[in-house]
């Protein structure tokens, strides 16, 4: 559940930084939304490469399973 929950987080930042970069362009390059968008991207792919880590573990998940 959390793997996908960071997965939709991650995707979710991606359209934002996507608009961020795209309100750039029509805003003849402004600098300042450049930068959101780039934060906005980083975010998105820390999420995304730490949904990608939790996927890949090895650990057992932890819940009240039997």
């Amino acid at each position: 559940m959390k793997t996908n929950l960071l997965y939709l987080l991650g995707l979710l930042l991606a359209t934002v930084a996507f608009v961020a970069a795209r309100s750039a362009v029509q805003h003849h390059w402004d600098w300042l939304e450049l930068a959101i968008a780039a934060g906005f991207l980083a975010g998105s792919v820390a999420v995304l490469r730490k949904a990608g880590r939790t996927m890949d573990s090895t650990k057992p998940p932890t819940g009240a399973g039997g």
